[in-house]
């Protein structure tokens, strides 16, 4: 399912997508990908030492997940993001 989302976002950055998390028992119930937004957001912070999720900073100054997102991967990977959620 994540790949024809990617896919109508036009997102294939593989590194963004290597870091998405799904929630699988409330994807399961809703019968949808759904973010695991806490393990997603973790994963960020593992990937790019510059994110620091726990602090919500990145390159020193506050940011959301998805502000970074935006930043650091663009308008289309955040808008997938939304999507997720």
């Amino acid at each position: 399912m994540l790949p024809i989302i990617a896919k109508k976002h036009g997102v294939t950055n593989r590194d963004f997508l290597r870091c998405l998390k799904l929630d699988g028992m409330i994807s399961a119930a809703l019968d949808k990908p759904v973010l695991d937004i806490i393990a997603t957001d973790n994963k960020f912070s593992v990937n790019d030492p510059e994110y620091d999720a726990k602090n919500c900073t990145y390159k020193g100054s506050e940011c959301s997940m998805g502000d970074y997102i935006k930043q650091k991967f663009g308008e289309q990977e955040y808008n997938m993001l939304k999507e997720l959620i």
